[in-house]
């Protein structure tokens, strides 16, 4: 008399393996949008930040609770940039032509303090390039600039505005792609 009976064991051992291989798939998806190796978002390696995150994050929030948050505008041959274009995880970025010329509005209430600033792409360290901003009537304006390659551009800007008794500091990122 043969058994009748039916096991499943071996296809659900089957379907851990491929969910895995998915998984270790999607990882390195995602992984190839925010390589940390190269990111200092933070001005900073990762490791320090890793290890200061807490202090980073507190003076950010101390620049952020004086001077506000920042907006960023994106002029380019003397033109505020309309034209958007949506990323995955529905981010928007500014699109503009490579060839102009572009300018950066960043308005913000602080007038006083270091700035540091440069103009990256988001994937690799190779096109860093310091970007020179100064303090005008509304914010912090830059000075005309160019970009070498069409696609996405990150310009990050650090301004301390820190005195004696606090650490006040502003961290910002801004995205934009040229076509």
């Amino acid at each position: 008399m043969k058994n009748e009976k039916k096991t499943f064991w071996p296809y659900g051992i089957l379907l851990s393996i491929i969910a895995c291989i998915v998984a270790c798939g999607y990882t390195i998806y995602v992984c190839l949008d925010y390589p940390v190796y190269v990111d200092n978002s933070k001005f900073a390696s990762y490791q320090e930040v890793d290890y200061k995150i807490n202090e980073i994050d507190e003076a950010q929030d101390a620049f952020e609770a004086e001077f506000g948050k920042g907006e960023f505008l994106l002029f380019a041959n003397g033109y505020e940039v309309k034209e958007e274009m949506k990323l995955r995880k529905k981010r928007v970025v500014k699109v503009a032509d490579s060839n102009a010329s572009f300018e950066l509005l960043l308005k913000t209430k602080a007038n006083t303090g270091k700035i540091d600033a440069f103009i990256t792409r988001p994937d690799t360290s190779e096109y860093d390039a310091p970007f020179a901003l100064k303090f005008a009537a509304n914010g912090l304006i830059s000075e005309p600039f160019k970009v070498s390659k069409k696609g996405r551009w990150q310009i990050k800007i650090k301004i301390d505005s820190s005195d004696e008794s606090s650490t006040k500091i502003g961290i910002y990122s801004y995205e934009f792609f040229a076509r």
